[in-house]
């Protein structure tokens, strides 16, 4: 039912309203309906505005005096025809000491306890654990809303059902077992049933939060059951960043993701194995991710086989990464997020695991240090490789001048290659126009979207010279690429045309 049609008939639509009673006389079947606003009545047959259906001997079998109904109380009188065609569902009432088994908590939800609106994030949401400890059993599970008599009920709330959790708290509104309607009821009734053994997450949910909410939560079943409070992690840390300008480096598959925030957690050596779960929550509707990696250092590269844990596909300001199984006396890096590169947010990261441990933020690449940003091109056909063949002295290459020692880095990316080529980097003394000794190298040829680096390394003396070669595996790569060079001091750094 629409709303203009609901509003012209006096109705609420996703509304609840309470029945007071139901009367079978001179040939109507009528119930006596109470909106809990206090206000707006059912304006269709048999309301105060029928003229019609209100016979006299109607209005005695009934006590209704029209003069009286003039006075909106949200009370009125509609037809069980009209009931079945314009309402939903019809709940009735139970007696819950029919249950020989019953467990309660009581609890509170306050203000400071998680997002206003709670769409995407159930972090701070009141979850509970349920258990039926002998055998499959129903269970009926109320929660009630403690309400002034006073008060006007205007907050929609719902019941969640989660299995597949072992009872563990529920961070995001994924697939559920059972997810409730969010109605502006006093009472929400949910049916389970609920195996053996198997622990169940429920969780509390409003629409939105305007003011503390107090409430009572029962599971009532035939068989023994147990309500506790869902665990949390014992311990918790909170990490704010941004993603800017020079932090906001998109996915696994772009040049900069190694730009994007990182952090290092470190599980200090007389800790238990230890378990947890992180959360990202951004101001923006950005998507993003959290991926952790083993090693606790820069990650410059992404390599399944160093990822431990992923928040997996990319979602909208608020995802969740579950950690297993950390080892003591180990670190792990953190690296959180946005689809694509300069989607610019604050974040907030929560760490929450069962033991103790230490984060600190990761210093970016060559921090501290001068850059220069230079730029070449392989040529297809110009055997300008340094693959099988070690064509070096045709590949691109770069002059380096020092004056003092100094550390030095080099990092080689083909951000516009169509498919992304085999390429290494490396330094190397140069005398009298001799390759000389290898100073620094990236390693094996490579086709990572981050590109390929040396490590920090020292070179130089006075009037020393090097050469930074810029190599593919393959003859017939036509690619231009990017070359990032690092250095502690100031250096001169010449291109070298053949």
């Amino acid at each position: 039912m629409g709303s203009d049609v609901a509003a012209s008939l006096g109705l609420v639509p996703s509304h609840a309203y309470a029945v007071l009673d139901a009367r079978e006389v001179c040939g109507h079947q009528l119930l006596r309906v109470k909106n809990p606003w206090n206000s707006l009545r059912w304006t269709g047959a048999f309301s105060h505005a029928d003229q019609i259906s209100w016979t006299p001997d109607l209005m005695r079998a009934l006590d209704y005096d029209p003069k009286t109904e003039h006075d909106d109380q949200g009370i009125f009188w509609i037809d069980f025809a009209s009931v079945c065609h314009r309402f939903d569902a019809i709940h009735l009432n139970w007696n819950p000491r029919v249950f020989a088994h019953q467990a309660s908590v009581h609890f509170s939800w306050n203000m400071d306890m998680g997002p206003r609106q709670a769409l995407h994030d159930f972090s701070a949401n009141p979850q509970y654990t349920l258990v039926a400890e002998h055998g499959t059993a129903e269970v009926w599970i109320l929660l009630s809303k403690h309400l002034l008599k006073t008060e006007e009920n205007v907050d929609f709330i719902a019941l969640h059902v989660y299995d597949n959790t072992n009872g563990r708290r529920v961070y995001e509104p994924r697939a559920a077992l059972h997810i409730g309607e969010y109605v502006n009821t006093q009472h929400v009734l949910v049916q389970l049933t609920a195996r053996q053994g198997e622990k169940y997450t429920l969780v509390v949910a409003q629409r939105e939060k305007t003011k503390p909410l107090h409430f009572t939560l029962r599971a009532l079943s035939s068989t023994p059951v147990r309500l506790v409070q869902a665990p949390v992690p014992t311990y918790c840390e909170d990490v704010t960043g941004q993603w800017g300008s020079a932090s906001a480096g998109g996915n696994t598959a772009s040049p900069r993701y190694m730009d994007n925030p990182q952090f290092q957690i470190t599980i200090p050596p007389n800790a238990p194995l230890t378990s947890g779960i992180i959360t990202l929550e951004t101001a923006h509707k950005h998507p993003v991710n959290i991926r952790v990696f083993r090693g606790g250092f820069l990650v410059t590269r992404v390599l399944e086989i160093n990822t431990v844990a992923t928040s997996g596909k990319y979602r909208s300001q608020f995802c969740t990464c579950e950690l297993e199984a950390l080892e003591p006396g180990s670190s792990y890096t953190v690296v959180v997020s946005t689809f694509e590169p300069f989607m610019f947010s604050r974040f907030k990261l929560r760490i929450g695991l069962g033991s103790l441990f230490t984060v600190a933020p990761i210093a970016r690449e060559g921090a501290g240090m001068r850059m220069r940003e230079l730029h070449g091109k392989w040529m297809p056909g110009s055997e300008c490789v340094g693959g099988p063949d070690q064509s070096y002295h045709k590949c691109p290459r770069f002059l380096v001048r020092t004056e003092c020692e100094t550390r030095v880095l080099a990092r080689l990316q083909t951000p516009h290659a169509k498919s992304l080529p085999l390429v290494n980097v490396s330094v190397y003394e140069f005398d009298d126009a001799v390759l000389g000794t290898l100073c620094a190298s990236s390693g094996s040829y490579t086709n990572s979207p981050q590109g390929v680096a040396t490590r920090q390394s020292t070179i130089g003396r006075t009037g020393c010279e090097f050469l930074v070669v810029a190599s593919a595996w393959d003859h017939d790569v036509d690619a231009s690429f990017v070359l990032y060079f690092y250095s502690e001091h100031t250096v001169e750094v010449t291109p070298l045309f053949y």
